[in-house]
């Protein structure tokens, strides 16, 4: 799949080896963050869709997050910008985990 095409915007990058997420709005943003991504690292859609780039214009969805499991990656991401309290952190869908990462960016 194209990079671009099809995702659920908005979207959360994940970058391999990385625990903080990069939160990107539309299309076009992510159209310039392209060349920043590598093979491994991760997109998250707004429907809870994962994929892995496997080259720098192609996804492969590798399966579908569940709310429990997105929670854990912001609970990641917040402890790696060292914000406290993270287990007390709870979300009840993945726009309230999309928005913490864009308030955190």
């Amino acid at each position: 799949m194209k990079l671009i095409a099809m995702l659920n915007y908005p979207v959360v990058i994940h970058y391999c080896g990385d625990d903080e997420l990069e939160y990107v709005e539309s299309q076009h943003q992510m159209r310039d963050l392209l060349g920043s991504l590598v093979i491994n690292d991760g997109v998250i859609d707004s429907k809870g869709n994962y994929y892995r780039v496997i080259s720098n214009s192609e996804l492969l969805q590798i399966k579908t997050f569940n709310l429990e499991e997105f929670s854990l990656l912001l609970q990641k991401h917040a402890f790696a910008l060292a914000n406290c309290c993270i287990t007390k952190m709870h979300f009840t869908s993945f726009a309230e985990g999309f928005a913490f990462v864009k308030q955190s960016s």
